[in-house]
């Protein structure tokens, strides 16, 4: 066991196949992570992840060894799989794997339902950046958090001064990405493979026209921090992970050596270690893409991005343009949905308070004041937030502040001198993206919702999220289609994004100031940092830049459930609008046509086609109202 200044310490390598793990095992690595066949997030590959007999030998010749084995249950689980997914949870419990890495919070309360006696790692897809989320985490059993990509050693290293008792895993070499875990969607709603469900076909490796050749503003450089193996140790980490369950054993055994016999020389003799320039050399040249930090020692900016994209090992997928509404598709989609007509909930989200005005012209359940306003619109005043309570009130409109996505801990404090006003400024309630939020206000005498950052794709999220003290929550917006009937399973109320333009990468990276050769840390200049980027299709892919400076990618056409709107309100979904990017006469008329379109159920398919041509009027744009997510 290697350990420093009392805290243990553990080199985590992965294994794609059962003749992968054989090898590395072997290596000196104290530990491997692996895939079952169901639940991981590497599944493009049938031939990579092992089967059940495989993980029962995989965990004795690594327990035989003095090793340990975690198993990767790691992505969005549906309704339909809650049965498979329980089965599996009790087949590695029964071979006692020494934990699983979770995404999911509906498994932790499916695995703390059924009393196994396993032991919970939180996922890179949980996404833990800050305090509250690792005070959450403790409560719910969880022992070690993996920390989330954009957190630096030294923002760890105050995780660990505040909850010793944890554990905190990070990744020191591999493949990144440019968006924050579990908040990207592009490659769900492009083509129907969830990146949250082990599919993800990096829609941010595309090229984008530049202005001589074309260039890849999110391509991602790997990760390498053997060059600062003391910052590493010394922040605190307990175990560090490599990235590589697609590569090869031969890559990686080399690869994890090379950590090992760095980190044994540095805990033998901290002031004598001196960095091995032979093998910095040596991963240098053996590079797939070229090589960064990351975030571990500060915002990286351009240097984290190969914008040239000459090292790209792959190509997943090229530029297309999200999926389209047909008549023959929404005639699939209403097979055997038998629904009563109800009347219709709405509720939408807005950016400014002319949109919010436009929106209390209509009948709404609620009205939500986005946390996370794009440029060129100005974050929510008090004076705003009262005027809009006022009129909200007299028409009997709860209103909610929307929470940002993610949360630092200075984000946490500032935003406490608004919460504590919010109930005197006339709102009810709050809309949280993460279990951080929801934690630090649980006790804030404020309403809580979940909004979709929370991931919520099956009735035990729900109810977990329920038990955490939120009154209703929202439906993934990666569901296809065909998914959507289980949401008359959902145990409260479900929200589902019906309309508009919702997140699909959220990000950290700020293209405007990286282009300068600048960061958010070093420098704003004042400008927003919203950007067209024009693929190798045409096809305009919009960034948009919030006031914390976090970058959001947008849909290039809106979503647009109206074909569906009777069944959906018929089913109990609160219908939810995006209204971030309408005017405020189109906002009016959008609402006002939705209300009238979800009262009628016996409408035929040409009918409901009708509606979609209709709502593509109103916003004068045929191209941007197309996608009915796959």
């Amino acid at each position: 066991m290697r350990e420093f200044n009392g805290r243990p310490i553990e080199l985590l390598a992965p294994a794609g196949t059962f003749a992968d793990f054989q090898q590395v095992i072997k290596s000196a690595a104290d530990a491997v992570y692996l895939g079952g066949k169901q639940f991981n997030m590497r599944m493009h590959n049938p031939q990579h992840n092992l089967t059940n007999e495989e993980i029962a030998q995989a965990v004795k010749i690594a327990h035989d060894l003095d090793k340990k084995v975690y198993v990767t249950f790691n992505n969005m689980m549906t309704d339909a799989e809650l049965a498979a997914a329980e089965s599996f949870l009790r087949f590695l419990a029964e071979v006692e794997v020494d934990a699983l890495i979770i995404q999911d919070f509906g498994a932790v309360k499916l695995i703390r339902d059924l009393g196994l006696d396993l032991e919970l790692h939180l996922s890179i897809m949980a996404n833990t950046h800050n305090e509250e989320m690792i005070a959450a985490a403790k409560k719910l059993g969880v022992t070690r958090c993996v920390v989330s990509r954009e957190a630096s050693l030294t923002q760890v290293h105050e995780f660990v001064e505040t909850f010793p008792e944890m554990e905190y895993e990070y990744f020191i070499h591999g493949d990144m990405c440019i968006a924050h875990g579990a908040q990207c969607y592009a490659s769900g709603v492009f083509f129907g493979k969830s990146g949250n469900r082990g599919l993800c076909m990096k829609p941010c490796r595309w090229a984008y026209e530049g202005e001589e050749e074309p260039y890849y503003p999110m391509a991602v450089k790997d990760m390498s921090l053997y060059q600062h193996i003391p910052e590493l140790i010394l922040s605190g980490i307990n175990s560090y992970k490599i990235e590589g369950r697609m590569r090869s054993s031969e890559y990686l055994i080399k690869v994890i050596n090379l950590y090992g016999e760095a980190i044994d020389r540095f805990l033998a003799d901290p002031t004598g270690y001196r960095l091995d320039q032979q093998q910095s050399q040596y991963l240098e040249e053996n590079r797939v893409r070229d090589l960064s930090t990351a975030y571990a020692l500060h915002v990286p900016g351009i240097n984290n991005i190969a914008l040239d994209g000459k090292r790209e090992p792959r190509v997943f997928s090229h530029p297309q343009a999200e999926p389209e509404i047909k008549a023959k598709r929404v005639a699939k989609l209403l097979e055997d949905w038998q629904v009563t007509s109800k009347t219709p909930r709405i509720r939408v989200l807005v950016d400014n308070e002319e949109q919010a005005l436009a929106a209390l012209a209509t009948p709404l359940d609620s009205l939500y004041l986005s946390g996370e306003v794009l440029a060129p619109n100005e974050p929510f005043t008090k004076a705003a937030i009262r005027r809009i309570t006022e009129l909200a009130k007299s028409q009997g409109v709860p209103v909610f502040y929307g929470l940002p996505r993610m949360t630092t801990k200075a984000q946490l404090e500032r935003l406490d001198c608004l919460v504590h006003e919010l109930a005197v400024l006339g709102v009810t309630g709050l809309l949280c993206h993460n279990i951080g939020e929801i934690n630090r206000y649980q006790t804030s005498g404020l309403e809580l919702r979940g909004d979709y950052g929370l991931n919520v794709n099956n009735a035990q999220s729900a109810l977990f999220y329920q038990q955490q003290g939120l009154t209703s929550v929202t439906y993934s917006i990666e569901a296809p289609g065909e998914q959507l009937k289980d949401l008359v399973k959902m145990p409260l109320p479900t929200e589902m994004i019906v309309q508009g333009s919702p997140t699909l990468m959220y990000m950290e990276h700020r293209f405007r100031l990286a282009e300068s050769q600048r960061t958010g840390a070093d420098w704003q200049d004042g400008q927003n940092g919203n950007l067209d980027l024009r693929d190798a299709r045409g096809y305009v892919r919009k960034i948009r830049e919030d006031q914390y400076g976090k970058n959001h990618l947008l849909p290039t056409k809106d979503f647009n459930y109206v074909a569906l709107a009777p069944e959906l309100s018929g089913s109990d979904v609160i219908l939810r609008i995006e209204a971030k990017e309408y005017e405020p006469a189109q906002l009016t008329a959008l609402l006002v046509s939705y209300d009238r379109f979800a009262r009628q159920p016996a409408a035929t398919i040409p009918e409901r086609m009708a509606w979609v041509a209709e709502l593509t009027k109103i916003l004068d744009n045929p191209q941007s109202l197309q996608t009915l997510v796959y």
